[in-house]
């Protein structure tokens, strides 16, 4: 027996182009005999009504449609969109061809291969809030079949991490919105600095910033919780003194001799300003003033420096207790102070600014005596930030006046 197949379809169609149940009539020949009149056809399929179809044979063809299920993307503050429809792998959960409630089976062949296009959103993410996304378009070669395909949310690809992603509803055809981007943002921890009074800092160099940065949206991590489909971009962070501190950091030095200096901090993703989408977070050990986490929006600075200054003991030896000796101290080779000091006498000065600093005794006051100088007064900080110097005196003439006149002692008791 032969049997030929004939497809209710429009002649010279070859793609099937609806979800509607294809009619097939069969005819049974033997030797090219037309014997349908004599063969009786019997049908398994319950959308047929009887099984026993006489020489009235059809068949159906079922027509199975793509259900495509989506999940939510994630993406960083400040990189750029991704393209979709180059791949999707990211956002594709998986793609199901059914027949109402029935699911195509291995036995049914291969499927089409299909051709997603997304729309196309270009240049950089530069606000928090979730962005819907849409499929275009569903084709299988040059046919679009969007129509009939449905579409099904899977809320962030694992709702159980991800209780803030909510479900888009199902929908059949280019109806609705397919999935979300989540936005994550960049949160960066500072620490403080100590420096000395005097000392040079240069801003535009310096890294208050304290290990990696964390993206996060919500309670998910990228990389720990969240697979990210762009590409982090890479943040510049510039510091500046807060307005009220301007005067205590200019021109590249400390320019206050102790308290602390409020630091703001600036985040830029190439030209884009994030900062108001930054968290920042401020961690300092036996710090006396914490700085709570915020945003950067937020009226508050990001880290402090504290500032510390030196000390410099002089020192007077030789010469008489009962007599006064002019010192002068000069900072780096210009005078700083000066101080009068009797014979084995000290004096320390603090809140000194760094700096190598020297004394000289003013001879025309002290002409009986030969000075001479020793100690460190070179003071450069955290490494050294106390220091002393001497200026020892040793007597080479006795005589006042001219000269030429003996220390006399005219005071007589009476």
């Amino acid at each position: 027996l032969d049997y030929e197949y004939t497809v209710d379809k429009a002649a010279g169609t070859t793609v099937i182009n609806s979800e509607d149940d294809i009619k097939v009539t069969v005819v049974t020949k033997m030797d090219d005999t037309d014997i349908n009149s004599y063969t009786t056809y019997l049908h398994d399929d319950d959308d047929f009504d009887g099984s026993n179809f006489g020489t009235d044979a059809q068949l159906k063809l079922h027509v199975f449609a793509p259900t495509l299920t989506y999940k939510d993307a994630n993406v960083y503050l400040g990189g750029t969109y991704p393209n979709f429809s180059s791949d999707d792998s990211k956002v594709l959960e998986s793609t199901v061809w059914k027949k109402g409630s029935t699911t195509a089976t291995t036995d049914m062949g291969t499927a089409p291969t299909l051709t997603r296009v997304y729309e196309t959103k270009t240049g950089q993410i530069t606000d928090t809030a979730d962005v819907n996304m849409n499929v275009t378009a569903v084709k299988v070669g040059s046919l679009d079949i969007s129509d009939h395909v449905t579409f099904v949310h899977n809320a962030c690809g694992n709702p159980k991490l991800s209780p803030e992603c909510s479900a888009l509803s199902s929908h059949k055809g280019l109806t609705g919105t397919e999935f979300k981007l989540h936005v994550f943002s960049p949160e960066l921890t500072f620490t403080d600095k100590t420096l000395y009074y005097g000392e040079d800092f240069d801003l535009s160099t310096a890294n208050f910033q304290s290990g990696s940065t964390t993206w996060k949206n919500g309670d998910r991590t990228a990389g720990t919780n969240a697979t990210m489909s762009n590409t982090a971009p890479t943040l510049t962070v510039t510091y500046a003194a807060a307005t009220a501190d301007a005067d205590k950091l200019s021109g590249g030095k400390i320019n206050t001799p102790d308290g602390k200096i409020a630091i703001e901090a600036t985040v830029k993703a190439g030209s884009a300003d994030l900062t108001a989408k930054t968290g920042f977070k401020h961690s300092h050990t036996g710090c006396d003033s914490a700085i709570a986490d915020h945003m950067g929006d937020a009226s508050s600075n990001e880290a402090w420096i504290h500032v510390e200054n030196c000390q410099l003991t002089v020192k007077k030896s030789g010469g008489n207790a009962d007599e006064s000796y002019i010192i002068y101290v000069k900072k780096d080779g210009v005078k700083y102070t000066e101080m009068v000091l009797h014979g084995g006498e000290e004096v320390t000065l603090y809140r000194l600014p760094v700096g190598n600093y020297t004394i000289t005794e003013d001879t025309a006051w002290s002409w009986r005596y030969t000075a001479s100088y020793s100690g460190d007064g070179n003071l450069t900080g955290a490494a050294k930030n106390e220091g002393s110097l001497t200026c020892t005196n040793t007597k080479n003439e006795d005589k006042w006046l001219d000269a030429f006149s003996d220390i006399v002692n005219n005071v007589k008791s009476k």
